[in-house]
């Protein structure tokens, strides 16, 4: 009898560990796919960052390019002030 009760205790305990094991994959199934998710966020966060950094670097060309040319004009008109002053006088 003692051996019966002992088990029954057994395949409760057996039960109980299977759901448990059972509950734990799931578990770690889950986290494993959030991981997988936040790895994917992360990347399109790096692709838009890298993005944002080559727009940067493009704007950043189009502003120097813009000042050399204003650099010019200012030249040439203080040139021209120049050469009005001259000739006026």
């Amino acid at each position: 009898n003692r051996a019966n009760d002992l088990a029954i205790l057994l395949e409760e305990k057996k039960d109980e560990l299977s759901a448990i094991s059972k509950t734990s994959r799931n578990e770690i199934s889950n986290m494993k796919s959030a991981l997988e998710t936040a790895g994917d966020k992360i990347s399109e966060f790096e692709n838009k960052i890298s993005n944002t950094n080559s727009t940067i670097s493009s704007k950043d060309e189009e502003i120097s390019n813009l000042n050399e040319e204003v650099s010019k004009s200012n030249a040439s008109l203080k040139i021209k002030i120049i050469s009005k002053i001259f000739f006026y006088y």
